[in-house]
């Protein structure tokens, strides 16, 4: 059927507008072929089409313009020349702050399809509502619509979109002031929902825009109408893609959000220290902090420049020192990239030590006494699932990093954060344990382990000035290629045995820590002074009912460690000393290892030489 339009010379045009047909379902009939209705419509200040039109009666089911009408514009100029012809959107119109644009291209797909994909993200947008704060939240949300061609796309996708209300084929035209039309936009706010079935559900309201081109142009000219066009009126924070035939997850888009938005750089003009360096607190999310502690309110970084030899000597600063607290016990975690589920069982693991020592001391907040250091061996090396995890806990804001400060690369992150928030091995978040004073230093190259270690004593602990510090890896694996299975070795505490010279421990606790672990390698060093190290046994894992010991290696290593742990730590105790590899579970008190034993300790590290056989630390009393 022809479309009829006219100008006259008051700048108005008469509108030929169609009946909208019967709609039974999603069958569309015409009965018979009815009259063309004219309707006069003015044009705008700058010579555009756009009127709203009223929407069937069915499908408006609140008051309100943007319910009770769509609004219809007739484009007749490239993309690129949107905005220069001063076109107008609702959202632009109502002042109205876009958060997300949620872009939709399609073709000549099924229109099972395009139901998949609109529910789906009907769907996310309801899920992101209900994440942000406010009854109209859903203002922030635009989904643009934008059809390659109107004669190629399926004309059931129009019928679905007309039973939303997003779509009215009686009011399109061809040209305005003799100027063919490039694109016809439809904007509408919807309250309903065609599922799968052709089922309609209402649903909270939901801001669509169809962009309906007039000749196909491939999808590479859609996204320019999506970014050149509407973006650039809209200005969204995040603009997020789809085709049809695609179908999100319920939250997926939310987590597209989070992560857009919190890798987002802002200028921050931040002062250097007094001393060129760059530290300075930033705010932690609201679903992290706990009011009732001034710490958790916002987490500490320090871009550090330097060597950790030097690292006290450039006077960079830890909140600890400038809290004027004593450091009883460090308990330094040393990671590379290993799974993040046994750094949950590690940390888990540790948190439970911290609360079972402050649950022995006397004092109210004895927390204060207690730091665990995170020491995570290369930014690109580490697990990301594992930095989420320290993120959910507020350790970790990856948004603040930098690269370089004054010029000079950036060696090592640190992040300073005290957390009440502990993260189980089924990734569920447990709130308000005790306060956990958690540094993380994330060193900007891989450096192994004992550069780690170098960090943890020559840098960190040489300010802190613990007494006691502990060491621990994540639970040490092996893996069988024939069974392609992980064999995991455990790492536990009961007291045996202590002397002056040393502490001997073992422990069959799977997968972590006993809950007394760190508080008995307390005791022995509390109790006798002339303790300068105690250490535990690693237990391989043997399975139900030892079952491992039919696998040769496990068996093996098993008799190792306990022919080590029976024979080789007693004998070395005699003489006052015990050797073992860097990472072990094991503790020191910080005062004997001064004057020496450090400086033997990292030679091979301050050489840059990897892999030397001296690189085992020794415990004396």
């Amino acid at each position: 059927m022809p479309f009829i339009n006219t100008v006259n010379k008051n700048k108005t045009i008469f509108l030929s507008v169609y009946p909208e047909s019967k709609i039974t379902g999603f069958k569309s009939e015409m009965s018979r072929v009815p009259r063309v209705k004219q309707k006069k419509i003015p044009l705008t200040k700058d010579g555009n089409l756009q009127f709203n039109h009223p929407v069937p009666n069915k499908v408006k089911l609140i008051s309100g313009e943007e319910f009770e009408f769509i609004r219809y514009t007739a484009i007749t100029c490239d993309p690129d020349e949107f905005v220069e012809k001063k076109y107008s959107i609702r959202q632009k119109n109502s002042k109205r702050q876009t958060e997300i644009m949620i872009v939709i291209t399609m073709y000549n797909e099924h229109d099972t399809l395009f139901i998949k994909t609109m529910t789906s993200v009907i769907k996310n947008v309801d899920y992101i509502c209900s994440k942000w704060p406010g009854n109209e939240s859903w203002k922030k949300i635009v989904v643009l619509i934008v059809a390659d061609g109107r004669n190629k796309i399926n004309n059931r996708i129009l019928n679905v979109l007309s039973a939303m209300g997003c779509y009215q084929g009686g009011i399109l035209q061809n040209c305005v002031k003799r100027k063919d039309v490039t694109a016809h936009l439809f904007e509408y706010t919807t309250e309903l929902m065609v599922d799968s079935d052709f089922k309609i559900h209402n649903i909270p309201p939901v801001q669509i825009m169809l962009c309906l081109k007039e000749k196909n142009a491939k999808k590479l000219n859609s996204h320019r109408w999506s970014f050149n066009a509407f973006a650039a009126l809209l200005k969204p924070k995040i603009c997020i893609l789809l085709d049809v035939g695609t179908k999100p997850s319920k939250t997926s888009i939310y987590h597209l959000w989070k992560d857009g938005y919190q890798k987002s750089f802002g200028s921050l003009k931040i002062p250097l220290t007094r001393q060129g360096n760059l530290q300075f607190d930033y705010p932690v999310p609201n679903d992290v902090k706990d009011t009732s502690n001034k710490e958790s309110e916002s987490i500490r970084y320090t871009a550090i420049t330097c060597d950790p030899d030097e690292f006290v000597g450039k006077k960079y600063s830890i909140r600890q020192i400038e809290s004027e607290r004593k450091t009883e016990i460090m308990i330094v975690i040393t990671m590379y990239n290993e799974h993040d589920t046994l750094f949950i069982k590690t940390m888990t693991s540790v948190i439970k030590n911290v609360d079972y020592i402050c649950s022995k001391w006397p004092e109210s907040e004895s927390w204060k006494k207690i730091v665990v250091l995170i020491v995570a061996d290369g930014r690109n090396k580490v697990n990301k699932w594992t930095l989420n995890i320290l993120s959910a806990m507020g350790c970790y804001q990856d948004r603040i990093l930098q690269n370089c400060v004054g010029r000079k690369h950036v060696t090592a992150h640190l992040f300073e954060y005290t957390t009440q928030l502990m993260v189980d091995s089924d990734f569920k978040i447990h709130k308000n344990i005790p306060p956990v004073q958690i540094m993380l230093c994330l060193k900007e190259k891989n450096a192994k382990k004992l550069n780690s270690h170098r960090w943890s004593f020559n840098a960190f602990a040489a300010l802190l000035k613990p007494n006691i510090c502990i060491l621990l890896d994540y639970i040490f694996f092996i893996f069988n290629k024939k069974n392609k299975k992980v064999l995991e070795f455990k790492v536990g505490l009961e007291i045996l045995s202590k002397g002056p010279n040393f502490v001997s421990a073992i422990s069959a606790f799977p997968w972590q820590l006993f809950l007394t672990d760190s508080y008995w390698f307390f005791l022995a060093f509390d109790h006798d002074p002339n303790v300068g190290g105690a250490c535990g046994e690693i237990k391989v894992d043997l399975g139900r009912k030892c079952r491992n010991l039919f696998n040769l290696l496990v068996a093996s290593q098993s008799f190792e460690y306990k022919m080590s742990n029976i024979l080789d730590t007693p004998s070395e105790s005699v003489f006052g000393y015990i050797s073992l590899l860097p990472g072990t579970f094991s503790a020191y008190r910080y005062e004997a290892l001064m004057n020496g034993p450090l400086e033997a300790y990292f030679k091979d590290d301050t050489m840059h030489v990897s892999g030397a056989p001296k690189t085992n630390i020794v415990e004396a009393n």
